[in-house]
């Protein structure tokens, strides 16, 4: 039996307050990315110059207390009002991973 395909068209009005609410979530996730990318940039070449100095690379939790992701996220922390915590984590998730490959 075809399967029956029903097109219908809607004018989709545009709403300029949910515009902006759009660019400004996509402005913070970038702003949080943007730097957690730098962070780890740092930490990075950070640790290329401590291996060369000592020979052995630098333990996140030994320099920093607590793991890059963790730092970075209290750093950014503040830059997340409005949103619910894993908002900000995500963006610093997402940074680090590709940050990674």
């Amino acid at each position: 039996m075809p399967t029956i395909t029903k097109s219908m068209k809607y004018k989709i009005e545009k709403d300029r307050t949910l515009y902006a609410w759009f660019n400004d979530i996509q402005f913070n996730f970038n702003r949080i990315k943007n730097k957690a990318t730098t962070m780890a940039w740092d930490w990075q070449q950070f640790g290329f110059g401590y291996k060369e100095r000592f020979g052995s690379s630098p333990m996140e939790k030994d320099v920093i207390g607590q793991s890059l992701k963790q730092d970075i996220y209290h750093e950014v922390k503040e830059w997340n009002k409005g949103y619910n915590s894993h908002f900000c984590d995500q963006a610093v998730k997402e940074a680090l991973d590709k940050f990674k490959e």
